[in-house]
């Protein structure tokens, strides 16, 4: 995993930024198979900090990605996989609050990238 120097602090409830982090792992580890690789990296760009995870796992089809998100959707894979299709929903909601947005992006067959981004604390704020 590789962090950025110089990152600035985040507005961030740390409970629940632990919480999407676990998740968009754990997503990664299960729509994976074992020898895949998982990278982590948090860099800054404008006014945000970006959180990204990309897998070189099963990915997403293309007709399957824009439902990903909703409440207790699991894609094609979701039979055979434990879950219950809340993780990312909730992963969007919690950086919705924060005034984030999430980006996800997949190829079949290459991965998955999931984006992260977060508003940097500001001192004038």
């Amino acid at each position: 995993y590789m962090v950025e120097p110089g990152i600035q602090p985040l507005q961030a409830d740390e409970e629940r930024l632990r919480q999407i982090l676990l998740n968009l792992i754990d997503n990664s580890i299960k729509y994976s198979d074992p020898d895949s690789t998982i990278e982590i990296q948090v860099l800054e760009e404008q006014d945000y900090v970006i959180i990204k995870v990309k897998d070189s796992g099963w990915g997403i089809p293309p007709e399957d990605l824009h439902h990903i998100g909703k409440r207790f959707y699991r894609g094609r894979h979701g039979s055979i996989t434990k879950g219950t299709g809340l993780g990312l929903s909730l992963c969007h909601e919690i950086v919705e609050m924060h005034g984030g947005r999430m980006e996800i992006e997949s190829t079949p067959g290459v991965g998955t990238v999931v984006r992260i981004y977060l508003p940097v604390r500001r001192s004038d704020a």
